[in-house]
């Protein structure tokens, strides 16, 4: 017996921003503001026959302050602070609350009119999507069935990175190591279900990626041109209880563009990537 389904989502948002930029000093900017919102969502799902329907409501307060320093010729830092709080309710009285607090700053200097170097650390905050949050079932696929979980806290992604580049006529390179750390991964689950399978959601306490990125071009001759990127890192995910917690992953490219006549070229790529490793699974 088939049965039409129903979907349907209601986004209800109210915002309000403010932005302010001045200059301190000649060599010191200064960029500040604010933002606010409250959305009201609701979601149904059924057949003809049934469905089932839920609403919660957000509110969420931003703010940021920047300075840009000209320190020098060559030398150039961008620091600050961003403040996020974020608040969600159901009508059933779950409520899930967040606050973060935390830098950001890039410094940029130059020599030699053929190098550069940028250190740089951020974050920016991924709230969840509604179909993650809203708490009834759908049927995803035959047998395949997917909840919300009401509970889930908005996913904070930090990176501490340092890039060295060079260029100079057709030649570049760089070489730029990082960490990264994500703080409350939003992730999907499965577990058995009515012949089937269910899928619901959750948050990582934390999970790591530590890495380097490797990129390489240059005409060795006018008419052979290579393009070479790498990409090496150690990738951990603590919590998983089926699969590996550390793996070493691997991506690598490499591009010949062999240009014959003005109008007739060859080109010839290779692309590996290795496995990527995610809660209890690898993608």
């Amino acid at each position: 017996l088939k049965h039409d389904t129903n979907q349907k989502t209601l986004k209800e948002t109210y915002h309000t921003e403010f932005d302010y930029d001045t200059y301190l000093t000649k060599k010191i900017e200064l960029n500040t503001g604010a933002n606010y919102s409250f959305v009201r969502n609701s979601g149904r799902y059924g057949y003809e026959d049934s469905s089932h329907s839920a609403r919660f409501t957000g509110n969420t307060l931003s703010a940021y302050a920047e300075s840009n320093f000209t320190l020098g010729e060559s030398l150039i830092l961008d620091a600050g602070i961003n403040v996020h709080s974020y608040h969600r309710s159901f009508p059933d009285g779950t409520r899930v609350n967040s606050f973060n607090f935390y830098p950001k700053a890039s410094l940029s200097y130059s020599w030699k009119e053929v190098n550069n170097l940028n250190v740089d650390y951020s974050t920016n905050i991924e709230e969840p999507t509604i179909w993650a949050l809203l708490p009834f079932i759908r049927e995803e696929a035959p047998g395949v069935f997917s909840k919300g979980s009401p509970n889930l806290k908005p996913e904070k992604n930090s990176t501490l990175s340092a890039t060295y580049n060079y260029s100079k006529g057709d030649a570049s390179y760089s070489f730029s190591p990082y960490y990264k750390r994500i703080s409350d991964s939003i992730v999907s689950q499965a577990s058995s279900y009515d012949k089937g399978s269910m899928i619901d959601y959750t948050n990582l306490r934390r999970s790591e990626n530590i890495g380097v990125d490797l990129s390489y071009s240059n005409n060795l001759f006018k008419w052979w041109l290579v393009n070479l990127y790498a990409n090496g890192s150690r990738q951990s995910v603590p919590q998983n209880t089926y699969y590996k917690h550390h793996l070493n992953h691997l991506d690598f490219q490499l591009v010949n563009l062999w240009t014959i006549t003005p109008k007739i070229s060859f080109i010839l790529q290779y692309v590996y990537n290795g496995k990527e490793l995610g809660y209890n699974g690898y993608s």
